[in-house]
């Protein structure tokens, strides 16, 4: 598949343009659905395969092949919120314009679903891809991964939950601060030292010296009074 766009889309790019039609003019009734609300079904009839367990197996993707590696699939609601998406090498744009070719009996008056673009980010040649359905993509693809605001928004809560904010511990004391340098602390040259024996020595210790006079005990003054010594009696 390749772009898928709607015929007014298509003739205002290509005035000019060929269009592809059966010889036979009643071969195909163009504009109308035989599927009638078939991408309204909440799975898909006639397929018994396994179903995709992240996403409504009807969901609109839209599936982008690879040569070189896997195919990048987004959901079509995805791209139409984001407008445009850039992924690698590719550029998905949409607008609006196209109806659902499966939604109504008159394909004009199907639900939008819009069109899509996709081309490579450094040209503007148009890259085939499909616009199909989540089942489809699934089967064919498996373990190819489909982008969807859902799944981005998932991915978002687990990156969260694996990097939690670091946590407080309230009993741990806050380290110390280095002081700035516009500090008006001052601090001693890093030559100048002190011998705290010598200060020590030379600086009296008012703690000792009180103590010394506390334990200092006069002697307590006697009551009995002491004779004073006698002359001796000089002789006639």
């Amino acid at each position: 598949a390749s772009r898928m766009e709607s015929f007014e889309s298509f003739t205002k790019r290509f005035p000019d343009g060929k269009i592809l039609v059966p010889r036979e003019a009643g071969l195909r009734r163009y504009g109308e659905n035989p599927y009638l609300g078939y991408d309204s079904l909440d799975k898909p009839f006639l397929y018994d395969g396994k179903m995709p367990e992240s996403i409504k197996p009807m969901t609109y993707v839209v599936l982008v092949r690879r040569a070189d590696q896997a195919p990048y699939i987004v959901t079509l609601e995805h791209l139409r919120n984001q407008k445009t998406i850039v992924a690698g090498n590719l550029k998905l744009q949409w607008r609006e314009g196209l109806s659902s070719a499966l939604d109504t009996a008159k394909i004009g008056e199907g639900r939008e679903i819009g069109n899509v673009v996709v081309t490579e980010t450094n040209s503007e040649v148009d890259l085939a891809h499909d616009l199909t359905f989540a089942f489809v993509a699934h089967a064919f693809f498996p373990d190819a991964p489909i982008v969807s605001a859902q799944e981005r928004e998932d991915q978002a809560k687990i990156t969260e939950t694996e990097t939690p904010p670091p946590e407080v511990d309230a009993k741990k004391s806050p380290e110390p601060q280095e002081p700035s340098e516009d500090s008006s602390t001052e601090e001693l040259p890093k030559e100048t030292t002190i011998d705290e024996t010598e200060a020590t020595a030379k600086q009296p210790n008012k703690g000792t010296e009180a103590s010394d006079k506390a334990n200092t005990v006069s002697p307590p003054k006697s009551s009995v009074p002491v004779p004073s010594p006698r002359k001796p009696n000089k002789k006639p």
